[in-house]
């Protein structure tokens, strides 16, 4: 039956997700200061993370009698826990405490709005540790894990048919920081605009669909991101996504409000 083939369809692509990036947190530790950390500490500290999303969702899911596997939770506490610093386990908490409410409380057509793990990851910077770390993401000085990290980001944003949408937003903002950013001209080949490309920006439910409207999306998030860094060294990155979410909500609207005019 088609309902099953979709279920399971779906079923891949998180599976497919929390493998990509538990890999990518384990190639890129070694090259990472933050890798002198005792493994079970890195262990609560994703698992910080993780359980307060996994355990909202069950929650929620109980209370509709539809149970199922917490894939998206799971995906969101790896994601905080790549993002924020290793020593505070309160800020990876916080993060997946307040992913798992936006996507029950801020809701448009019984959709979430905002990118769960954006939305944690965006409140816990200010109030918990004031900046983001990116420190179990790859970086180019590790090469054999930065080339996995876009073999694994293309394959997976290929599976979700988001590729319009991740590399309009890279060529926005490797343009403008070439431009713009001149002397730093060795940070654009960083992990960082790469994940947030193929793992982040590509949430399904929050993101463009259309190949005309992932390109608008992926090339005002670039723009976004890069104004914002002017405003908000600390997480600009994290806050552009958030600003492409509501982008992405307006658009429908804009488009309806320009055919009128």
């Amino acid at each position: 039956m088609k309902w099953v083939e979709d279920a399971w369809k779906q079923k891949q692509i998180y599976i497919m997700m929390v493998f990509s990036l538990l890999f990518l947190i384990i190639i890129s530790l070694p090259s990472n200061p933050s890798f002198k950390t005792s493994p079970l500490d890195i262990l609560f500290h994703f698992l910080s993370a993780t359980i307060p999303a996994v355990a909202i969702d069950l929650a929620m899911m109980k209370k509709r009698k539809q149970v199922s596997f917490p894939y998206s939770a799971i995906i969101t506490g790896l994601i905080a826990g790549s993002l924020l610093p290793v020593a505070n386990h309160l800020s990876v908490f916080a993060a997946g405490l307040f992913a798992g409410l936006s996507k029950r409380i801020i809701k448009i057509n019984n959709r979430h709005m905002f990118n769960p793990a954006a939305f944690g990851i965006g409140l816990a910077i200010p109030l918990f540790v004031q900046t983001d770390a990116w420190w179990a993401v790859p970086y180019s000085n590790f090469l054999p894990a930065f080339i996995l990290l876009m073999a694994l980001g293309i394959v997976v944003s290929n599976k979700i048919r988001k590729l319009y949408l991740s590399f309009s937003f890279l060529l926005a903002y490797l343009i403008l920081s070439f431009f713009i950013f001149k002397g730093d001209a060795a940070a654009l080949i960083s992990g960082l605009p790469f994940y947030m490309a193929f793992f982040m920006l590509t949430e399904p439910k929050t993101s463009a669909a259309l190949p005309r409207d992932q390109l608008i999306s992926g090339a005002f998030t670039g723009l976004a991101c890069i104004g914002l860094s002017f405003i908000a060294p600390t997480g600009f990155l994290i806050y552009g996504l958030l600003l492409n979410n509501i982008f992405v909500f307006l658009m429908p609207k804009i488009r309806a409000s320009l055919a009128k005019k």
